[in-house]
């Protein structure tokens, strides 16, 4: 790396740490960039130059420099502030694991950090910037299912996982948690599920609301699973939602939409292959091409009685049966 570069680097990571309100000490540079007390003085003049620096109580016979408070919070810190009130509330369903915990504190320690004066400037912008949870869940052992399944996918440790699937039905399974992927609310376990021995057979996405319970195998680590499993917009491409490794192929799927749903769709990209088509009558084709999973059937089904479907025959099909099962009902 050249020296230059790194330099720059060096005295990027102090503006960050002084505007994150912590203190900033001649002794702590030398001792993290290996630097002599003639060097660390300079970078120490370098922020002292772009930052108003006011000198603390020492710590000893060590000077102890902060940025100067600005009465009314500099605009940099309540952003930084404010993003992070933001993420505590979008990740509150990693509430009880390490990784919320040291969220948590981030925010706490950005929140403090500012004057009193700013205060209600950030928990303004906190109100007008919220995350609404629509789902939670109701399973009473899910915190601690968590921490195991984080704990054993950072550890590559193999677990014997057992499982409430939607249907009912409990099942046991032998798996290597490769991570967690959050998806509506949901955090689902990524895995790679076990055949007789070390083969890992297919991947799997657990419900976390659905682990009865997860124990380790203490003794048996896993490799790191190729990139590919966890390669997510290469995995879902051709699905809607969240179900994928269905088997099924990528079909043609023309369908005629009307109403809000027509706006809603011209609004936001439900998937990748989504186009438009003319409108009549009031009502617009719109064309995809994709696998038709669970996922996208709800979805169609979402938006009767301003969706009819004109292709593939299979979705007409299913789609009419399920309306017949409703006036059945």
């Amino acid at each position: 790396m050249p020296k230059d570069y790194e330099t720059a680097r060096r005295l990027l990571e102090l503006v960050d740490e002084i505007d994150a309100g912590r203190p900033l000490r001649l002794k702590d540079i030398e001792k993290r960039y290996g630097v002599t007390p003639a060097c660390a003085a300079s970078y120490r003049d370098w922020v002292a130059e772009r930052r108003d620096l006011v000198e603390g109580e020492r710590e000893g016979r060590t000077k102890v420099w902060y940025r100067r408070p600005d009465p009314d919070g500099s605009p940099e810190a309540i952003s930084r502030a404010a993003v992070l009130s933001f993420a505590v509330s979008a990740l509150a369903a990693l509430d009880g694991t390490p990784h919320f915990t040291s969220l948590v504190a981030l925010a706490d320690q950005a929140r403090n950090a500012l004057p009193e004066g700013a205060r209600p400037r950030l928990d303004r912008m906190a109100r007008n910037f919220q995350v609404r949870v629509a789902h939670r869940s109701r399973n009473a052992n899910r915190d601690r299912q968590l921490a195991t399944a984080i704990r054993a996918a950072e550890e590559r440790r193999v677990c014997t996982l057992h499982y409430e699937k939607r249907s009912g039905e409990k099942q046991s399974y032998k798996i290597e948690p490769w991570g967690l992927l959050m998806y509506q609310d949901r955090l689902l376990l990524v895995a790679g599920k076990r055949a007789d021995g070390p083969r890992v057979r297919s991947r799997r996405f657990f419900d976390l609301d659905g682990v009865v319970e997860l124990s380790v195998h203490e003794g048996e680590r896993f490799n790191e699973p190729p990139v590919r499993h966890t390669d997510y917009d290469s995995i879902f491409g051709d699905y809607i939602g969240i179900y994928c490794d269905t088997g099924g192929l990528v079909e043609d799927v023309i369908l005629k939409v009307r109403g809000r749903h027509a706006v809603a769709l011209r609004q936001r990209e439900v998937h990748r292959s989504q186009q438009f088509g003319g409108t009549v009558d009031g009502w617009t084709e719109v064309r995809l091409r994709l696998i038709v999973c669970e996922d996208f059937k709800a979805f169609v089904l979402s938006m009767l009685p301003d969706v009819r479907v004109v292709q593939p025959q299979s979705l007409v099909d299913q789609v009419k049966a399920a309306i017949q099962g409703f006036v059945s009902a």
